[in-house]
């Protein structure tokens, strides 16, 4: 049983986004942490925003990878009731499992907003980059929204009784 197009569309469209994002990201942590060895102990200088910056780099880009790993099916969690019951116990265990995930991601995208919109009104600036906060906290809700969008859709195929989206690509 093949997915709704909506279902593939927004997949697919959350695809290339996260792809993009963790490749650049990466790409731009990589270049800033390299950089900065090789100024630290070729020079003996650096850039006091360096660290900072490739922290905040590579926290967004794992974070972005989490949502795709829930793509992927390779998400950590506890399944080791599931692999000993029959396929209707599983169903309902899984969909239970996906739903709590569901819940808590939700609830860090809205408490991640909250606190956006916090920073955004103290006018707080980190002295280490030189970054308003609530740009830096952004990294919560949006990625939060992702894991809840890739949740959503795996609870779908689940309900739905569709193998979950792309697991022939670890089998």
């Amino acid at each position: 049983m093949n997915r709704p197009a909506w279902m593939q569309r927004v997949d697919d469209a959350l695809s290339v986004l996260e792809s993009a994002l963790i490749g650049g990201v990466t790409l731009l942590a990589f270049v800033i942490g390299a950089g900065q060895v090789m100024l630290r102990y070729v020079f003996n200088t650096g850039f006091e925003w360096s660290e900072g910056w490739f922290v905040m780099l590579t926290v967004a880009a794992m974070l972005m990878a989490g949502s795709r790993a829930v793509r992927e099916d390779a998400h950590v969690r506890m399944d080791l009731l599931a692999q000993h019951v029959g396929p209707a116990a599983r169903k309902a265990l899984t969909l239970f499992a996906h739903a709590c995930t569901l819940a808590l991601c939700l609830y860090f995208a809205v408490a991640g907003y909250a606190f956006v919109t916090f920073s955004y009104e103290m006018e707080t600036v980190s002295p280490e980059t030189g970054v308003a906060d609530w740009m830096v906290w952004l990294i919560i809700p949006f990625t939060m929204g992702a894991f809840c969008l890739r949740y959503l859709l795996v609870m779908l195929d689940v309900w739905s009784d569709r193998p979950t989206a792309h697991k022939e690509i670890r089998e």
